[in-house]
């Protein structure tokens, strides 16, 4: 069950799902600059893949924003009112959705296999989902009052 489920608090800490976006969205676009970096070391060598690497983050960085705030804050608003929050449901949600946006953001890219949208979009969503969950919605222990 939800922790809010016993928390009968209705206070909403701004600053605390400010900072958990900012490290949520950092770690994910972590995840899949070092996924893509991996990806151009196997296909291209060392000098593109370490460009790869600085170059795309800004990039990665903007696009799990983006994803973040359009898909990650509803879900989150969504799980929060059926009560159904825990580690395991967004890690699990953050990479189907992942996954799913992947298949989008790459519809028109030359590979189509599950593997490679999971990889590049479902694996940073997973971690997307346990930052989220561990810097901003898993209770603390001002959260829970007796």
């Amino acid at each position: 069950m939800s922790y809010r489920f016993q928390n009968n608090s209705t206070k909403f800490d701004t600053q605390r799902h400010i900072v958990g976006m900012v490290i949520s969205v950092c770690a994910s676009a972590f995840v899949a600059s070092g996924i893509l970096t991996v990806e151009a070391l196997e296909y291209e060598g060392t000098p593109l893949a370490i460009s790869v690497l600085f170059l795309f983050f800004p990039v990665l960085l903007a696009v799990c924003g983006i994803a973040a705030l359009l898909v990650g804050v509803p879900t989150t608003f969504l799980l929060s009112w059926i009560r159904l929050e825990s580690l395991w449901v967004y890690m699990g949600l953050g990479f189907l959705l992942g996954t799913l946006i992947a298949k989008v953001f790459f519809a028109s890219e030359y590979r189509d296999t599950l593997q490679f949208y999971s990889q590049f979009g479902g694996v940073p969503g997973a971690v997307w989902g346990l930052s989220w969950w561990l810097a901003a919605r898993h209770p603390s222990k001002s959260d829970s009052r007796a």
